[in-house]
């Protein structure tokens, strides 16, 4: 949905740019006009491109879930295309803006009841262990070797995904990564720390151990996360910083 706001943006400006072609069809030139208008351009089929900027829009706000009255929306784009819009592009603004944010709202508040429920379903399952911070794990594998604390540098492999089973990220295929537990996100922090060296695992982190009510890119906002995890080896900070450097 956060691209709503620039498609409208991109919608209206297209609808004005079209407006001063003509009413649409093909375009109608002057002796001057053409002397100065390629004969590409001149020659365009501006019905098939407007039907084709209609139709990208119906997909477009298809795919982003919005309810369309195909009536008002049509009215808009054939107002501001004709000049007779009863909104400017900065109420345009405005009003986008006021709608996506009450969509991201909405998601908020959906994806923090959706993970509740999945979190205490979780908690009722045999090896679920529910830690004072909230966050809920659960040991497969018991490693053998060290145990890191939530800020010590650790080689891991793992796997994100949300309640539903989306997958998110991962470690490549047999690559763990090099991560400083003191600028992970907290829940993740708290989880690996769990776990020893050659142990494997789940963790299940609520939003205000993880990225909270605003979420980030591909991350919604107050969404739990499901990590499936490895603990490889807890490092030095020199055998992380060469890690890094690739030596």
């Amino acid at each position: 949905m956060k691209h709503l706001l620039a498609f409208g943006m991109l919608t209206l400006g297209l609808a004005l740019a079209l407006a001063s072609c003509g009413d649409g069809k093909q375009a109608e030139n002057t002796d001057s006009e053409e002397q100065n208008t390629p004969a590409s351009l001149a020659d365009y089929d501006f019905a098939r491109l407007n039907y084709a900027l209609g139709a990208s829009a119906g997909f477009f706000v298809k795919d982003q879930g919005v309810k369309l009255d195909a009536e008002q929306f049509l009215k808009g784009l054939r107002d501001a295309a004709e000049g007779k819009s009863t909104m400017n592009e900065k109420d345009c603004q405005i009003e986008l803006e006021k709608y996506l944010a009450l969509e991201q709202e909405f998601k908020a508040q959906e994806q923090l009841r959706m993970g509740d429920r999945f979190l205490d379903s979780m908690a009722k399952l045999p090896g679920v262990v529910r830690d004072s911070s909230g966050l809920l794990y659960r040991i497969d594998v018991e490693g053998t070797g060290a145990q890191p604390t939530d800020s010590s540098y650790v080689s891991v492999n793992y796997v994100l995904t949300l309640v539903n089973g989306q997958v998110l990220d991962s470690s490549a295929t047999g690559q763990p990564i090099l991560a400083n537990l003191k600028n992970m996100i907290r829940g993740w922090a708290i989880g690996v720390s769990k776990f020893r060296e050659g142990g494997k695992g789940m963790l299940y982190i609520p939003p205000d151990l993880a990225y909270g009510v605003n979420g980030r890119p591909g991350i919604p906002g107050n969404a739990t996360l499901v990590f499936s995890i490895g603990l490889e080896k807890v490092l030095t900070k020199e055998e992380y910083e060469k890690g890094l450097r690739g030596q």
